[in-house]
């Protein structure tokens, strides 16, 4: 063979092939760089809600111990706090098997999130119970959606936060 013909077939550029083979691979990495933007972006959303959603039990917590821990006194909807929560304190005197009293189910919206609170008083939680009356004990279990978070109700895969605390003198 001649050593110049296959010089020259060496320098003739590249092949379809192989330009359809580089743009494959380009193409790879953009859709993967989105894919993980993407779950970045939802990720972030969804820490961003259960962070407001831990912020609002320990807003209303925070706002019930102010109040002496006076559960007739206390009203989360009084918009001290500046929350778009439903007038009037809704108790039902629901009783959750032993855990404690339902005083009301509120529903706010923060951020373009629904969150759902449910308020569970109870006079004591404590095991053994130690000598004299426990003290009462304040539970604010909030919900929302994990995915769709302007939901009107709470759908199957809902995500919660459940806070408590005690008034201790």
């Amino acid at each position: 063979m001649n050593m110049g013909w296959i010089l020259k077939k060496r320098n003739r550029g590249v092949t379809l092939v192989e330009v359809m083979v580089a743009a494959l691979v380009v193409l790879v990495v953009v859709v993967g760089a989105m894919a993980y933007q993407g779950a970045c972006a939802l990720n972030a959303r969804r820490a961003d809600a259960r962070a407001t959603a831990s912020r609002l039990g320990l807003l209303v917590l925070e706002g019930w111990k102010s109040a002496g821990a006076n559960v007739t006194a206390f009203d989360p909807t009084d918009n001290q706090f500046d929350l778009s929560l439903p007038t009037g304190l809704n108790t039902t005197g629901v009783g959750l098997g032993g855990v404690g009293t339902e005083l009301g189910r509120y529903v706010t919206r923060i951020n373009g999130v629904n969150y759902y609170m449910t308020l569970i008083y109870s006079a004591g939680y404590v095991y053994p119970t130690p000598p004299g009356a426990p003290p009462p004990m304040l539970t604010v279990l909030t919900a929302w959606n994990r995915d769709d978070f302007m939901a009107d109700e709470l759908g199957d895969y809902a995500q919660s936060v459940r806070l408590s605390t005690y008034a201790i003198d």
